[in-house]
């Protein structure tokens, strides 16, 4: 499962056509296949398949959103981004992971079954 992310006011490394219409200048697509389904959960994400069918009707999906729906879609994403993949949670897991091997505490909600 794949998902697309909109990445607000990003341009093509600042080249953007001056003839491109403001939402989708304001806008870039971004697949992120291992985070999808909590990218869908945070509304940060519209998922699709690995195939040309679900790929286009995702990116038709995308076009045809408000410039308002593209920037919550990121806004969700960088929230996401700040909550769950930060190096100071991200450390804290480890030495969660680190005790519970070693005997000292519970296994963490971070190691899957």
């Amino acid at each position: 499962m794949l998902a697309v992310n909109t990445l607000p006011g990003l341009t093509d490394a600042g080249l953007a056509d001056e003839h491109m219409n403001d939402s989708r200048r304001m806008m870039r697509a971004m697949l992120v296949p291992h985070t999808a389904a909590e990218g869908a959960t945070a509304r940060a994400a519209i998922m699709m398949e690995a195939d040309a069918d679900s790929i286009s009707a995702a990116l038709r999906r995308l076009f045809s959103m408000s410039d308002h729906e593209r920037e919550m879609i990121g806004m969700n994403g960088r929230c996401l981004v700040e909550d769950r993949f930060q190096w100071l949670r991200i450390g804290r897991q480890m030495m969660d992971v680190y005790d519970w091997i070693l005997g000292l505490g519970d296994r963490p909600d971070c190691v899957m079954n």
